[in-house]
């Protein structure tokens, strides 16, 4: 579990990533000085909001992940947060929007295993609301965080249905012998 300081660490380089990409057209280099803590292994998603003005709300305008296990937390949050800039799902953010983002790093350290063919297993193993869901199925890959279900009234069946969509696959793909399905629990850090 990172710090709270070390997690405001990672959206700071998240931006300053997402600045030098964006005005430079160029990647950051790692920084040199970092705390030794984000050389440990884990995943990172990246979803950057645009304040809506005069409403107080927030646009969810790109999304993207790095949950390399062989490469470090810090790693893993430049590489989502420059993979964030070519989400294709949202129109793309120009440096003028820089200013008016929230972003919002979720550090996956691990997951755990419990693919079932049946859904009754899911149900008991799977908490909406707390639990992430990671899907595999050949190249196929996808990812849940768990306020989208909550937020989206979803039961556990919804929600492995829409991510086996958003995998890019039938959404009864979750019972399919070759696909993998994992919980985790993020720890989520904003700007």
């Amino acid at each position: 579990m990172l710090s709270e300081e070390n997690g405001k660490f990672l959206v700071a380089a998240a931006r300053e990533t997402l600045r030098q990409f964006l005005q430079h057209n160029r990647m950051m280099d790692k920084p040199r000085k970092y705390p030794a803590e984000l050389e440990g292994s884990a995943g990172v998603l990246v979803e950057l909001y645009k304040s809506v003005p005069g409403t107080g709300a927030k646009e969810l305008k790109a999304s993207a992940a790095a949950l390399e296990v062989n490469k470090s937390v810090l790693d893993n949050a430049i590489s989502a947060a420059l993979a964030s800039v070519n989400d294709k799902k949202y129109a793309g953010l120009r440096l003028m929007d820089l200013p008016i983002t929230n972003i919002e790093l979720s550090v996956i350290e691990s997951m755990e295993d419990i693919t079932s063919k049946d859904v009754k297993d899911y149900t008991r193993k799977i908490q909406v609301g707390t639990d992430g869901l990671y899907m595999e199925k050949g190249i196929m890959k996808g990812i849940l965080m768990p306020k989208v279900p909550l937020e989206r009234k979803w039961t556990v069946r919804e929600s492995l249905e829409n991510l086996c969509l958003k995998s890019g696959l039938l959404k009864d793909s979750w019972a399919d012998p070759a696909a993998r399905i994992y919980r985790f629990r993020p720890q989520i850090f904003k700007d």
